[in-house]
C-alpha cells in the first residue's frame, strides 16, 4: 500500500515543489510523474491578475485528503503528495501540484490524471477571477 502527503495551503505559502518532490521519490520507483496547474493570464477571455481560491478549511483539507488516499488505494502507486493553495494565486504561479511515484509510467500517469479529475470534481474549492 502507497503513502500520502496532502496539504491545504494559505495564499500567501506558495507550494514548496521539493518537499513534494522529495516525499513522492523517497522510496525506489521506476516512474515519477508530476502535475502543476498553473493560473492562466485569461479567464473567459478577459485579462486577469489571478485567480481567489476559496475553501472551507476543515472541510476542504479532509476530502483532499480523501481523494488522495482513494487514488493511492485503487492504483499501483508507491506515493503520492498533493498540495492546492487557497487564497490570491498570481497569473503564472501554481496553484495545484501533484507527484506521484509508481514502479511503472502507466499507473503513475493514470494515477496522476485520475487525481485532478477527481479533486476538481469532489474537493470543495472554489474560484473566481481577480481583475
Amino acid at each position: 500500500m502507497g503513502e500520502t502527503l496532502a496539504q491545504l495551503l494559505a495564499a500567501d505559502t506558495p507550494i514548496n515543489l521539493e518537499e513534494l518532490v522529495a516525499f513522492a521519490s523517497s522510496v525506489p520507483h521506476g516512474a515519477l510523474v508530476a502535475f502543476h496547474g498553473v493560473v492562466r493570464p485569461l479567464e473567459n477571455n478577459q485579462p486577469i491578475k489571478g485567480l481567489l481560491y476559496e475553501a472551507h478549511e476543515t472541510l476542504t483539507e479532509r476530502e483532499l485528503r480523501r481523494v488522495v488516499e482513494s487514488v493511492v488505494d485503487q492504483h499501483s502507486v508507491m506515493r503520492v503528495a498533493c498540495a492546492h493553495r487557497t487564497g490570491i494565486v498570481l497569473t503564472g504561479q501554481i496553484a495545484v501540484a501533484i507527484y506521484v511515484s509508481a514502479e511503472h509510467r502507466g499507473p503513475a500517469f493514470n494515477a496522476c490524471q485520475v487525481l485532478i479529475a477527481e479533486l476538481k470534481k469532489r474537493v470543495p474549492i472554489w474560484k473566481s477571477p481577480v481583475y
